[in-house]
């Protein structure tokens, strides 16, 4: 009962709109969240396939399905690591900077820069 009482104070009323992060943050989690499920699915699959070649004769079945879901977990873990690297870091997104640069040489009212 005392779990439910801290659980009702700390959410607040929902008529007051929900505490989630805006826009782009809310984006992000849910392409992470895509990612997961979908090396989860490649994951089990992978399981699968190697369990029915153990069962067809090719034990090294097995241990190839072992070192390809690894090597999918470092492949997705170093992608987050640089997404997340550069945020921590206050990183900008090479792109957004180029678009900066492109607004900023077209605006009205520009002083005379080099």
């Amino acid at each position: 009962m005392q779990l439910l009482g801290v659980r009702l104070l700390t959410r607040g009323d929902r008529r007051d709109g929900c505490r989630r992060p805006p826009g782009r943050s809310r984006r992000l989690a849910l392409v992470a969240d895509g990612v997961h499920a979908r090396l989860d699915g490649l994951t089990s699959l992978s399981v699968v396939l190697g369990a029915i070649g153990v069962l067809a004769g090719f034990p090294l079945a097995d241990p190839i399905i072992g070192l390809l879901i690894a090597a999918s977990i470092m492949v997705l873990l170093w992608g987050t690591v640089k997404s997340i690297g550069r945020r921590l870091m206050d990183g900008i997104y090479p792109d957004l900077h180029k678009r900066a640069e492109h607004a900023l040489e077209h605006a009205e009212g520009r002083a005379g820069r080099p």
